[in-house]
């Protein structure tokens, strides 16, 4: 029973493990009135191989083929093997050899150049400027390259925001930012100033990292148990997985019979297993392949970057060899991201309101200490926030806290679901929390709140009724209205998701044969899912 509990637990958890080493509405309404132009700046988009004869094709949409094929039937068998002796080191270079290869039209060079027949999606030119249309208007939109520096874009961002003032005639702009994009924002503000600036406004940043690259990046991958019960199950992430319906059923099956059979720690722990002994033969150099030596995904760790350096380049002669790529690294980690409070403080004191704006209101990405804080899936509230405090995902603000911080004259910082108090922020007068807003909806709710608040002049928590610092989406994501103790879309944390859960009258035993007669399929699909990766758009 112990040892098929563990090949059980190891299979999913791999599932887990590599899935995550990884639409606006066009509708044009009359521009509400705003004082500057807005130029958005946006994160991780397509990445595009054109072909001699003129086509074109995106790597992501074509895992599907021949390097797909030929690795399962090859990589299966050995992964079996792999648990049966614990040794992961034929497995892990016959992985590297077979996968490495997804990567290789698009990935950079060592001295950070990137392959001149490659582009990515929706990048401006001069002569047409990238305009788009949100819920309330018009505004700018820059597209730039993540598997480059930040550092590289910030002369062609200066140029595009100059090109945006003369089209517009305007002296200044309000820059925006959302995800990944607020490396560029904060990189551009640090090497130009903000004398052009009107507004600035963070959207679900990622300045002080971001918590699954951090810490797929530096081989410190952790697995809180109870995080990842909840990821599992309350949150229906394998439904993410594009498994069809008969193999998802068994899945969740199986996770209760895990559940059911010993505690989900023990879970947790075996996948730390099967991540220990692959993170160094296996992940890490596949990680030096492309997402570890990509500038933007590397600006999103934070807290972990030396070990990250010495992670993804563990020789002296690795770190000769990327040199380049690591000394822009080191310089927007150590003269970007770790002075970014100190320059938006600055800011503020010298007449450029900074604003930020959270979402909230899922479970975190079950690794590591932070994937019980509250988050919007991939960021926590408290980093989005520069310090807002928070309860623990499912969790309130305890009365004793409120209550003191009631007394103390505090009251209205705290949220109507008692599990934010914002004002331990940076900038509690103009941070806005959404809830029920992922990180990866782009829709129309995203950007009618970021319009709003370039569109609003001197808009603070207090300005405007319909927009409070305490905001939730509609269920059609549509819009947001202010929040309530509970709103139509809140997830309810006391109800367990027991359509998914089977009886434990049928025993572990019926399920593993099940299992079995499907391993291949799953196999499969955790190789197709590998491009999500580092999802930070």
């Amino acid at each position: 029973m112990k040892s098929s509990k563990k090949i059980i637990a190891a299979l999913l958890s791999l599932i887990t493990i590599i899935s995550h080493m990884g639409g606006v509405l066009f509708t044009e309404v009359k521009a509400a009135s705003a004082s500057a132009p807005l130029v958005y700046i946006y994160g991780e988009h397509n990445v595009y191989v054109r072909q001699e004869d003129g086509s074109w094709f995106n790597p992501r949409d074509t895992y599907d083929n021949e390097i797909i094929s030929e690795s399962v039937p090859e990589l299966l068998p050995l992964f079996a093997k792999a648990l049966v002796t614990n040794d992961y080191g034929e497995w892990s270079e016959a992985a590297l050899e077979k996968l490495s290869p997804i990567y290789a039209d698009i990935k950079p060079s060592p001295d950070g150049t990137v392959p001149e027949n490659t582009f990515v999606e929706g990048h401006w030119d001069k002569v047409n400027l990238a305009t788009d249309y949100g819920p309330l208007g018009s505004f700018y939109n820059y597209i730039w390259d993540m598997r480059l520096s930040p550092l590289d874009f910030t002369e062609d961002l200066h140029n595009y925001i100059e090109t945006v003032k003369a089209r517009t005639g305007s002296d200044k702009i309000v820059l925006a930012s959302r995800c990944g994009g607020a490396a560029l924002m904060a990189a551009y503000l640090t090497q130009y100033g903000y004398d052009d600036i009107e507004k600035a406004i963070f959207f679900c940043n990622n300045l002080f990292g971001f918590n699954h690259a951090d810490l797929t990046l530096s081989g410190k991958i952790t697995v809180n148990g109870e995080a990842f019960d909840r990821w599992l199950n309350y949150e229906d992430k394998l439904a993410g997985f594009g498994l069809d319906e008969e193999l998802y059923k068994f899945l969740m099956a199986m996770i209760s019979a895990l559940d059911s059979n010993g505690s989900v720690q023990d879970v947790a722990d075996t996948v730390m297993k099967v991540y220990d002994k692959i993170k160094d033969p296996f992940i890490a150099p596949f990680l030096r392949d492309y997402f570890g030596i990509c500038g933007g995904y590397v600006a999103n760790v934070g807290d972990n970057y030396e070990a990250y350096r010495d992670y993804i380049f563990p020789t002296d002669e690795l770190k000769e060899e990327y040199s380049a790529i690591l000394s822009k690294a080191d310089d927007f980690h150590y003269n970007v991201q770790l002075k970014a409070e100190d320059l938006l403080k600055e800011m503020d004191e010298n007449g450029v309101p900074v604003y930020m704006l959270a979402n909230y209101g899922e479970q975190m990405v079950a690794f590591g200490e932070k994937s019980s804080w509250l988050s919007d899936v991939d960021a926590p509230v408290f980093e989005q926030s520069f310090g807002a405090t928070t309860c623990k995902t499912a969790q309130t603000l305890t009365d004793e806290y409120i209550a003191s911080r009631e007394d103390a004259g505090f009251g209205k910082y705290i949220s109507p679901d008692r599990q934010i108090d914002a004002s331990t922020g940076l900038f509690p007068e103009r941070t806005f929390y959404i809830k029920n807003l992922r990180h990866d909806y782009y829709s129309d709710s995203a950007e009618y709140a970021v319009q709003k608040v370039a569109y609003t002049p001197d808009l603070t928590i207090d300005t405007l009724a319909d927009f409070p610092q305490f905001l939730t989406c509609d269920k059609d994501l549509k819009t947001v209205t202010p929040a309530k103790a509970v709103n139509d879309a809140d997830i309810d944390w006391s109800a367990y998701d027991e359509q998914n859960k089977l009886d434990g009258a049928e025993g572990l035993a019926v399920r593993l044969i099940a299992f079995f007669a499907k391993v291949f399929s799953v196999f499969r699909q955790m190789i197709l899912k590998i491009s999500s990766l580092f999802k930070v758009g």
